[in-house]
């Protein structure tokens, strides 16, 4: 049975504290999937903006002085983070001088179409392993996959999923991120066990594209409230929650509170607001 607490592994985690920070490395994207919430905001940009060095200093000393005490979480997005990985890297670099100089504690996700994860890469981030935990966040969606394509129309599924099998046999952890569709909402049982069954991820985390399935008749709270039981069940099985779905049966990270929130985005700069927010398990 998989140990679902190995992420938050030597970290003073606060159970009902969790603090989000995100970092928006760059607008840019690799590919042109045709339901990206996205690809309409960076429409009006002049160009595909990454970070400067500077913001992510100023971001990074800026949580870092709010989260003395506790460990920090911060999300690395965009646009497609690894098209900027001399960013990626200063991010890192810059967390690594903090943790050299009094010990703080950061855990990181990358979140990533999982189109370049290129063997160069993964040994530059193996080896920052030793001072903070970082994992993957993949986006996959498994027979519906086809629809996240390149510029010329070629679908990514192949090269998705040669890069999730290298990071598994490197032993980095990772998590799926599943939209669900107007082109796979029927088929997400099967995705979930053959997810499960092959690649065997820390977690999936799942998101309904509501205003499409919406277009096409479909209720999409149905299909949370109808899938309910499934995701219990295999988490059952698996030992890997399907978040939000299996929240009743995982408990394992208490997600029903958060404080504190983070955003570093080329287009805004920093913001930051202190708040608490309760996240219904209904509102899946």
């Amino acid at each position: 049975m998989l140990d679902i607490n190995k992420f938050f592994q030597n970290v003073e985690y606060i159970r009902g504290q969790q603090r989000t920070n995100v970092i928006y490395l760059t607008t840019a994207c690799n590919l042109q999937c045709d339901y990206c919430y996205e690809g309409k905001k960076r429409e009006g940009l002049e160009k595909q903006q990454p970070l400067t060095f500077d913001q992510v200093d100023e971001c990074i000393n800026e949580i870092a002085s709010r989260e003395a005490n506790t460990v920090s979480t911060v999300v690395i997005m965009g646009g497609e983070p690894f098209l900027e990985f001399n960013r990626l890297v200063h991010v890192f670099e810059k967390a690594k001088t903090l943790y050299m100089v009094d010990g703080k504690k950061w855990a990181f996700t990358i979140t990533t179409n999982g189109t370049i994860i290129l063997s160069e890469f993964l040994e530059v981030i193996q080896a920052y392993r030793k001072y903070f935990i970082i994992n993957f966040e993949i986006s996959y969606d498994g027979s519906g996959h086809d629809r996240r394509v390149f510029p010329n129309g070629k679908s990514s599924r192949s090269i998705v999923e040669k890069y999730i099998f290298q990071l598994k046999k490197e032993n980095f952890p990772f998590c799926i991120s599943y939209t669900v569709h107007k082109d796979n909402h029927k088929n997400l049982l099967y995705d979930m066990v053959r997810i499960l069954e092959t690649m065997r991820p820390e977690a999936i985390s799942l998101s309904i594209a509501c205003q499409e399935l919406d277009d096409i008749g479909v209720n999409y709270k149905t299909i949370s409230k109808d899938f309910e039981p499934y995701a219990e069940e295999l988490f059952r099985r698996y030992g890997i929650p399907i978040c939000d779905a299996a929240c009743k049966v995982c408990k394992s990270c208490d997600k029903s509170k958060f404080v504190g929130n983070t955003y570093m985005s080329p287009t805004t700069g920093l913001t930051y607001e202190e708040k608490d927010t309760q996240k219904e398990f209904s509102s899946f």
